[in-house]
């Protein structure tokens, strides 16, 4: 699926609440992983926003939340947050969803 829409329109918030509220609620031992370019930038983004979501729907536990790894385990699920500045240390890794956040930042 492809989410397309202006800067700040909601695409990146709209999704992380599909994958948090529905589908982290139908699914268990799922692994989704979220990408973008760099990690500054996904810490800027998409994972500002997924907390942000978390603690509005109390769903936030610190306990449950690894900042070494920069994971999140919700509901017996995994959320991974992932740069692809060096996308080979990625390539073959198992997820059930992949979530490449300004996919227009990567090359093929």
């Amino acid at each position: 699926m492809v989410n397309q829409g202006s800067s700040r329109s909601g695409k990146t918030y709209s999704i992380l609440q599909l994958l948090i509220i529905v589908k982290a609620n139908e699914e268990k031992d799922a692994v989704f992983t979220i990408v973008r370019k760099t990690m500054p930038s996904l810490k800027a983004s998409a994972m500002r926003d997924f907390f942000e979501i978390l603690k509005n729907e109390e769903l936030y536990d610190e306990k449950f939340h690894n900042k070494t790894e920069n994971t999140y385990m919700l509901n017996g699920n995994l959320f991974e947050f992932v740069s692809l500045d060096q996308p080979q240390k990625k390539r073959g890794a198992k997820r059930t969803y992949l979530f490449i956040n300004e996919a227009n930042e990567l090359s093929l």
